[in-house]
């Protein structure tokens, strides 16, 4: 025997182990990794000049800010925001019943069509 250590044989590359790396470390035990804590995120504003005004982003959606450097509203911002939204509501019903009408002038052509389609192959077969 020619010391105390005994050395382990070398890995498949010729490198020897030392003894110390030849015992399995011992492994921490498994645990739920923590979740990072979620923040509120404070709202970002956003300036586009006096026409269009400014625009505000909470986390979820981009908004019209009615407000002014100061936090006051400007003026006729309330009114003229609603009125807008109100013509806009309008705006839409009025293209939605529009679509409707053409869809069903559309189906209605269709049906037509299909029926003239019909009748042009029983005269040429000359059944009628």
């Amino acid at each position: 025997d020619g010391g105390g250590l005994r050395s382990s044989p070398p890995d498949m590359f010729g490198r020897k182990k030392s003894a110390a790396a030849a015992k399995p470390a011992a492994q921490a035990p498994l645990t739920e990794p923590r979740r990072p804590e979620v923040k509120k995120l404070q709202p970002v504003h956003l300036a586009l000049g006096s026409e269009i005004g400014a625009l505000t982003f909470d986390g979820s959606k981009w908004r019209q800010d009615d407000h002014v450097g100061g936090g006051q509203p400007k003026p006729g911002a309330v009114a003229a925001g609603s009125a807008r939204d109100g013509a806009a509501e309008d705006e839409v019903v009025r293209l939605k019943e529009e679509n409707n009408l053409l869809r069903l002038k559309i189906d209605i052509l269709v049906e037509t069509l299909a029926l003239a389609n019909l009748d042009l192959d029983k005269l040429e077969s000359g059944g009628g």
